[in-house]
């Protein structure tokens, strides 16, 4: 296992196109020197049976080497994605700031930092620290952190965000040693009921096998959708807060997950079918849209598939030109890029955050899975980068299957 020290220093190297300096890594990392070198050397006995190792040049400082193609990119891919994957779950170091944002989201007043100091066992400049950090997560759910002279800190945003970010903090507390039992509120009480859990989740196991074909939500979702239908029985009085504008309701209303949204409150134990309301299936109908994976375009609107075909085509002209590549991209990876387009359009629509849960990298060559599409919906905000480093247009490469010129 690597540290996390060593793991800066390994993603500096990995993502820089030339030599990096002992003293560049030395200040991106807050160490010293010496603990960079000693860093490197731990490095290169774990890439041993990498594929690759870290080379060292007196006055021109450290570079990646690759020796095995086929061992060190699938190797090197998979870090930088967990890396990133699963950064945002840094419990040690961001443990007090989820505990906060949590009691922030589900309390019914003001939050005092002398309240934060006797809670949270804590100097007030701490408290100002963490704060910083609370800051940072809220706002990546579209909240934002409030500091009322005289009364005490609050979180202001609409209801979807508060729901969505206390299912992120629901999944945090489950991979924590912190829970959030103490709260001593409805909201998690409930959601640490494996009873109700499971009743949940068999009711809306149900519903979707017996709704459309083209509908199927990957299991890395059914956390989100058991623990929204709680937050919505537990934050009823909440509902009118969500935020949903006209055009985001008669969406909602028009796709095919909303019948599959009232299925599922049909089936749902007694208590959470009393006092259902309209938004509630709306919000729903959102969520199980933003989470589903569509497999036909044919339940795309025609108006924007057409939009969708028209800037899909203009992609992969724009990619052949670059990488001066031909017949990669058959009929098959369009229709699954349409609807992969399609599903990104959705959880923009309703501002859908997914986690950083990221897509897994696809196991096979070739451009024929929907699962390679997504790497190119990231390819407007990389090609800038990939243009500056050989690196990273090297692992492209591989990526899509296509042969190195």
């Amino acid at each position: 296992m690597l540290s996390d020290i060593d793991q800066k220093i390994f993603k500096q190297i990995v993502q820089s196109n030339k030599f990096i300096s002992s003293q560049n890594l030395s200040t991106i990392c807050n160490i010293s020197i010496n603990t960079v070198r000693k860093a490197v050397d731990n490095l290169n006995i774990f890439l041993i049976d990498k594929g690759c190792y870290i080379d060292s040049k007196i006055s021109s400082g450290y570079r990646l080497e690759i020796t095995d193609n086929d061992v060190a990119i699938p190797f090197i891919q998979q870090f930088l994605a967990d890396i990133e994957r699963f950064n945002y779950l840094d419990v040690s170091n961001l443990s007090s700031a989820y505990i906060i944002l949590s009691k922030l989201l589900i309390a019914n007043d003001y939050l005092t930092v002398d309240k934060l100091m006797n809670n949270m066992y804590c100097s007030k400049s701490t408290v100002f620290r963490i704060m910083d950090n609370v800051k940072l997560i809220a706002e990546y759910y579209n909240l934002e952190l409030k500091n009322k002279r005289n009364y005490g800190f609050y979180i202001e945003g609409n209801e979807w965000s508060i729901r969505n970010c206390l299912i992120f903090l629901e999944k945090v507390n489950h991979h924590s040693d912190n829970n959030f039992n103490n709260f001593n509120s409805l909201e998690f009480e409930l959601l640490n009921n494996q009873e109700i859990k499971l009743s949940i989740r068999t009711s809306i196991i149900s519903a979707i096998n017996h709704s459309s074909s083209h509908l199927h939500i990957p299991n890395l979702y059914m956390h989100k959708i058991f623990d929204y239908i709680i937050f919505s029985h537990t934050r009823r009085k909440h509902l009118s807060d969500l935020g949903f504008s006209p055009k985001m309701i008669q969406i909602a209303s028009q796709l095919p997950t909303y019948q599959t949204a009232r299925k599922i409150y049909a089936m749902l134990p007694e208590r959470f079918r009393n006092e259902v309301d309209e938004l509630d299936y709306i919000s729903l109908s959102a969520l199980l849209a933003c989470c589903m994976i569509i497999q036909d375009p044919l339940i795309i609107p025609t108006d924007q598939l057409n939009i969708i075909k028209k800037e899909t085509e203009e992609m992969i002209d724009f990619i052949c030109k670059y990488f001066d590549i031909r017949d990669c991209f058959n009929e098959e990876f369009k229709q699954n890029f349409y609807c992969y387009y399609y599903s990104l359009n959705l959880k923009k629509t309703f501002n859908f955050v997914s986690d950083m849960e990221g897509v897994f990298p696809s196991i096979r060559l070739g451009l024929m899975s929907s699962d390679v599409c997504s790497l190119f919906a990231l390819y407007n905000k990389a090609s800038s980068n990939i243009k500056r480093n050989r690196f990273n247009k090297r692992l492209l490469y591989f990526q899509l299957g296509i042969l190195q010129k």
